[in-house]
């Protein structure tokens, strides 16, 4: 079971058991009827060129990441622990993304977890990280921490 931290992000898995709790939905109306569920999409642990460079402008919409070069997120790619991408199965373009730097027992820091705009209704961000707890690199950690 997973128990939130005072600090920001923080959670700290307890025994064995992956127990996340979901938010709730809070987008209405027709939007959602487009939008796929989370179990359509599989999930990568690798980025095509393309999806890359998508990465990367969806980097460039967001506040918290606009201005990051392209050749800086490829060398981020690169020294990351894990990476996991969530891209539609069909156009192969990139929906969702995260990444972990990890020590693989104590710590693992997730980071840059990001949604295009237009796949925010379908809990995408949830399915990733609820598929890196379960990555099997990443079960004897014992705190994760969302920066």
């Amino acid at each position: 079971m997973f128990k939130p931290l005072p600090r920001k992000g923080c959670i700290e898995r307890h025994g064995t058991g992956r127990n996340l709790q979901l938010l709730p939905n809070i987008y209405e109306g027709d939007y959602l009827s487009l939008v796929k569920p989370a179990s359509h999409y599989p999930v990568a642990n690798a980025l095509t060129e393309a999806q890359i460079l998508e990465l990367h402008s969806l980097f460039q919409q967001e506040w918290w990441s606009v201005g990051r070069s392209l050749e800086d997120v490829r060398t981020m790619l690169q020294h990351s622990t894990l990476v996991f991408a969530i891209s539609d199965p069909d156009t192969h373009r990139l929906n969702a993304f995260a990444r972990v730097l990890s020590d693989r027992v104590f710590k693992a820091l997730v980071l840059d977890v990001i949604v295009h705009p237009m796949h925010r209704a379908a809990s995408l961000g949830s399915a990733l990280m609820a598929h890196m707890m379960g990555h099997p690199a990443l079960s004897k950690v014992r705190h994760f921490e969302l920066y």
